[in-house]
């Protein structure tokens, strides 16, 4: 039995757990190392210290830590990210997204 169209480890519930992704009437778990997911292969956050290494066109995986991002990311401190270009509400500098500062 399901409730609202997911169910782990044998009981309802109405959204799936933290390690889980809503998969038809079924949590399946993130893959290896993820906090939260949105399916199978990509990580949306990571647990503890861990930084989130986003990928263009492959998985998005937790890594150790800001040393450990794909070569030539940009470094998010902030939010712990490793990316290809910043966000929008930020600048690149020397590897480096940061927020604009008033002068």
């Amino acid at each position: 039995m399901f409730k609202n169209g997911h169910a782990t480890e044998g009981t309802c519930v109405t959204t799936c757990p933290d390690g889980f992704w809503g998969n038809g009437s079924d949590c399946d778990a993130c893959a290896a190392g993820c906090a939260t997911c949105s399916n199978g292969t990509d990580c949306d956050s990571c647990p503890g210290d861990e930084w989130l290494d986003k990928h263009t066109g492959g998985a998005h995986v937790c890594v150790a830590d800001s040393d450990s991002c794909t070569a030539g990311k940009k470094i998010d401190e902030e939010y712990k990210h490793c990316l290809t270009t910043c966000s929008s509400d930020k600048i690149e500098d020397n590897g480096y997204c940061i927020r604009c500062t008033d002068p």
